[in-house]
């Protein structure tokens, strides 16, 4: 019977420091993967200064003075919550959603590619006002 206890005892201690390990693990990642809000940029793109406050639930709210700059603090703001979502999206325009997921997309990049939307947003570039192009380029 002791024998058994011995064995039971180190088998849940095993158990009980891989999940205590596994744990602080998963909370230095999440308190990591978090970007710092309260950070100071500084860029050349910027002509003057821009603020940027989240309320409690992250919800942006920015404010500066010309349009340009506020298109800026926009794209970076999207850039903090959204990479992943901006990244495959862009992917997904281009048709090249296999090289992240392989065989399962491949009927989608066909059609994108097909359509040619990627090429076709970039030649819209071309036929919009030059202010607007100026926010475009602000924000990306």
């Amino acid at each position: 019977m002791s024998k058994f206890f011995k064995v039971a005892v180190i088998f849940f201690s095993g158990i009980f420091f891989c999940t205590i390990t596994l744990l602080l693990i998963t909370v230095f990642l999440a308190s990591r993967s978090l970007p710092d809000y309260n950070r100071v940029v500084e860029s050349s793109l910027i002509s003057d200064e821009i603020k940027v406050h989240r309320d409690n639930y992250a919800v942006p709210t920015i404010k500066g003075k010309t349009n340009q700059d506020v298109f800026f603090a926009l794209g970076y703001v999207h850039a903090q919550d959204r990479l992943w979502q901006m990244l495959l999206l862009r992917r997904t325009a281009q048709g090249k959603l296999s090289e992240y997921f392989g065989k399962a997309t491949i009927n989608s990049d066909i059609l994108i590619r097909t359509l040619d939307i990627y090429n076709k947003a970039h030649e819209s570039t071309f036929h919009i006002s030059p202010e607007v192009l100026e926010l475009i380029n602000s924000y990306s």
